[in-house]
C-alpha cells in the first residue's frame, strides 16, 4: 500500500547483522508518552515562559528558514593538490548514496582527481567487504562510503592502515579518526542543529503548547543523535509542550510497516496533533495514510527530508522538512581528502554543511538534494586554489 521505503543509511537487513548483539532492536516498536510539564490543553500563551518561548522559537525557525550563502569550509589549502590521482567512492544502492557519488564525481573533476565508483549492495556486507578491496588495486589517494556502520567494515582496516590509503567515512555516527580512517564528513554533532531547527519548528507552531510524536529509528547513532536533541530542545524551550516517543524497529522498516504503526499511534492519542520524525524518508505518506485514517488537524516535520516530503509540503499536507544536501555531500568529501592529502588537521565532519528548513512559501522545485548555496562549487574551487 505505501511506497517502498528507500533511506539514506542502510537497509535494515545489513544493519539487523551489524546489530546482532543488541536483540532489543528487533522487537516491536517501544511507543512511550513522556511529558515535559502539564499537558497539550494548557491554554496558549497561559505563561511568559510559553510566550518567551514562542517568539525565540519564531527567531530561531526564521533564521534557518533562509537559504544558505557560505559552505562552513573555510580555510584554503595551502597549494593545489597533485592531480592525476583516484579518489573511489564506494556506493551503495539507494538514490541517496547516488546523490552523494554524484557529488563526489563532480568536486573530484573539479579539483583535477579521476574518480572511480565501486558499487555495493547494502543488504550484504560481503559485497562491501569486496568494493574495499578492490579500491586498493587502484592505488587511490583516499577511498569514502557513507552511512554503514564501522562494524561492518572494520575487518578491512589493517590492510588498509597497512597500505597507508586514508578511510573517510561520512554518516556513520561516533567513529574515531584514526589510521586509516583519516577524517570523517558528517561527525559527530552534525544532526543536533538541523534538530534544534525541526524542535523550535515545532514550539512555534504549537505555540509552546503542543504534543508531538517523535518518530525514531535507534538502530541507527545519526538518527538517534537527532532525536535525542528533539527532545532536549523541547524539554529545555517549551515546559508545557509534550513528547510522546516513537522508537520504530528495524523490522518495520523492513516491513514498510513504520508508516502504518505511526498511524496506530495517533488513532490511540488524538491529542497527538504534530509528527517529528528523524528521517523524513521513513514517513514518506504518512498524510495521506492517516487521512485516510481519519486523523485531522496533523502538522508533520522532519529532518533528513527527500523529494516526497518537499512534494508534500507543496501540496500542504505536510509541514517543515530539513532536506538532506547529499551532492553537497560529496564537496565534502572530496574536501575533507585534499586536506588529508596535504597533511592538513581536518575537524571531525570537515566542518559539515549549511541546510536549511523548508516551508511552503521558501522553495518553489522539489529536489532530493538540497543544492544550496547556490554558488557551492565555486566556493569550494576558490578554497582548494583552483584556476578559473
Amino acid at each position: 500500500m505505501f511506497q517502498r521505503i528507500r533511506y539514506r543509511f542502510r537497509s535494515a537487513r545489513a544493519w539487523g547483522l551489524a546489530a546482532a548483539a543488541l536483540p532489543a532492536l528487533l522487537i516491536a516498536a517501544a511507543c512511550s508518552s513522556s511529558s515535559q510539564g502539564t499537558d497539550a490543553s494548557t491554554p496558549s500563551g497561559a505563561t511568559s515562559a510559553s510566550s518567551a518561548a514562542v517568539s525565540t522559537a519564531q527567531a530561531t525557525v526564521k533564521q534557518y528558514e533562509a537559504v544558505p550563502t557560505t559552505i562552513s569550509q573555510k580555510t584554503p589549502l595551502p597549494h593545489p593538490v597533485t592531480k592525476g590521482r583516484t579518489f573511489v567512492d564506494l556506493e551503495c544502492e539507494n538514490t541517496q548514496c547516488h546523490d552523494i557519488a554524484t557529488g563526489v564525481e563532480a568536486a573530484g573533476k573539479a579539483i583535477g582527481w579521476n574518480v572511480k565508483l565501486i558499487n555495493y549492495n547494502d543488504t550484504q556486507p560481503a559485497t562491501l567487504t569486496a568494493a574495499f578491496q578492490q579500491a586498493l588495486q587502484y592505488h587511490p589517494v583516499g577511498v569514502s562510503l557513507t552511512g554503514t556502520s564501522p562494524a561492518l567494515w572494520s575487518s578491512v582496516l589493517p590492510k588498509y592502515k597497512q597500505a597507508g590509503i586514508p578511510i573517510i567515512p561520512a554518516s556513520v555516527g561516533p567513529i574515531q579518526a584514526q589510521a586509516p580512517v583519516a577524517a570523517t564528513v558528517d561527525g559527530l554533532g552534525a544532526y543536533t542543529i538541523p534538530a534544534k531547527a525541526i524542535a523550535d519548528w515545532f514550539i512555534a507552531q504549537s505555540n509552546a503548547s503542543g504534543h508531538v510524536l517523535l518518530v525514531d529509528i535507534p538502530s541507527f547513532p545519526v538518527l538517534k543523535e537527532t532525536a535525542t536533541a528533539v527532545s532536549a530542545e523541547i524539554a529545555a524551550q517549551c515546559p508545557n509542550c509534550k513528547v510522546s516517543d516513537f522508537d520504530a524497529t528495524i523490522a518495520q522498516v523492513d516491513a514498510n510497516g513504520v508508516v502504518s504503526a505511526v498511524v496506530s499511534q495517533l488513532q490511540r492519542d488524538p491529542s497527538i496533533k504534530y509528527v517529528i520524525s528523524t528521517d523524513g524518508v521513513f514517513i514518506s505518506g504518512l498524510a495521506s495514510a492517516a487521512k485516510a485514517a481519519g486523523v485531522t488537524g496533523l502538522q508533520i516535520g522532519s529532518t533528513i527530508g527527500g523529494i516526497v516530503n518537499e512534494q508534500d509540503i507543496l501540496a500542504g499536507s505536510e509541514s517543515a522538512t530539513l532536506p538532506w544536501p547529499g551532492v553537497v555531500e560529496g564537496w565534502v568529501i572530496i574536501d575533507a581528502a585534499a586536506r588529508v592529502s596535504e597533511g592538513m588537521s581536518v575537524p571531525d565532519g570537515d566542518s559539515n554543511q549549511p541546510f536549511q528548513l523548508l516551508v511552503k512559501g521558501n522553495f518553489a522545485t522539489p529536489q532530493e538534494s538540497l543544492l544550496e548555496p547556490a554558488d557551492y562549487p565555486a566556493q569550494f574551487e576558490k578554497l582548494w586554489l583552483v584556476s578559473s
